[in-house]
């Protein structure tokens, strides 16, 4: 159930600090590809801040903005990594770059705690009020099973932004975790009220409410995830799921197929679970119509 939600920096404006022609230059480059980005494109802010590197190899930012593209947009993990690390070597205090080296870390398919937990202390160190460093803190620290110390990060990151969903979520999964279903549902009943993302929420109060086996409750919950965010492959699977507790065969074949038909081949072994599913009620609704009487010739 666990889901790692992914922080994204906003680029900032740099300004010119002296009449260094290519600093000066290199400057003006990550400018218009700040504002290429915030238009929503990527590809072309990403060339400009590769030009903007290569003009000026100490402008750590081109090279932070570009590691920020090749995790998120390009799949490109080792490069992005390459370039944060030498952007840390120009400046070993810029937040950011240590946030992402924290995250980075976190949650690399053979996570590091202890190189996660040192950036993500540096970055908390520049900036006390960043929830997404807490909020990656508390990820790590669950990992290690330190359950005080991730609920302590969790709410140090909803007390620095109470609007920020990963970090009401995943505390209300903690709390899962150890079997405090009460108090879970009373954290993610407030996340509601705060969080400005609410579809990983309702997704996982629904989830919830299949655990204590109430499937229209839980249906309700994810049908509204689903007006949140209605290309959430994982709420169709769930509420799938939910109308075939609830004995509702038609509504659950329905949200199948729609699974089946729009995910990809990462969910291979959900699709694969769903065909299944998919063909045994083909075959239930077969034997119920061979077991109905042959209406008379009117």
């Amino acid at each position: 159930m666990k889901r790692l939600a992914v922080a994204l920096i906003s680029p900032v404006l740099l300004v010119a600090g002296g009449c260094d022609k290519e600093r000066t230059e290199s400057i003006k480059l990550v400018n218009e590809a700040v504002k290429k980005e915030q238009l929503g494109d990527r590809e072309v802010s990403y060339a400009l801040y590769v030009r903007a590197a290569a003009i000026d190899p100490t402008n750590h930012r081109a090279l932070f903005q570009m590691a920020v593209i090749e995790l998120f947009d390009r799949n490109q993990p080792d490069k992005a990594l390459e370039h944060l690390l030498a952007a840390e070597k120009i400046d070993g205090k810029d937040r950011d770059v240590l946030y992402q080296l924290g995250r980075f870390y976190a949650v690399a398919p053979k996570p590091d705690p202890e190189k996660a937990l040192s950036y993500l202390a540096r970055a908390l160190a520049e900036d006390p009020n960043y929830a997404a460093a807490y909020y990656y803190r508390g990820v790590v620290l669950a990992l290690k099973d330190d359950a005080a110390g991730a609920d302590k990060s969790f709410r140090e990151a909803i007390a620095c932004d109470p609007k920020y969903a990963p970090a009401w979520r995943d505390l209300g999964e903690l709390y899962e975790k150890y079997d405090q279903f009460d108090a879970a549902e009373a954290i993610y009943q407030k996340a509601l009220e705060h969080a400005d993302e609410k579809a990983d929420i309702l997704n996982a109060l629904g989830m919830l409410k299949m655990q204590a086996e109430r499937p229209k409750e839980a249906i309700k919950l994810f049908e509204q995830a689903m007006i949140e965010s209605g290309d959430r492959t994982d709420t169709i699977f769930n509420l799938a799921f939910a109308f075939v507790a609830a004995n509702d065969t038609k509504s659950a074949f329905r949200y199948l197929g729609e699974y089946i038909n729009r995910s990809g081949s990462e969910n291979a072994e959900n699709i694969k679970v769903a065909n299944l599913l998919r063909n045994a009620m083909l075959e239930e609704l077969d034997k119920e119509r061979a077991k109905k009487p042959e209406e008379p010739p009117k």
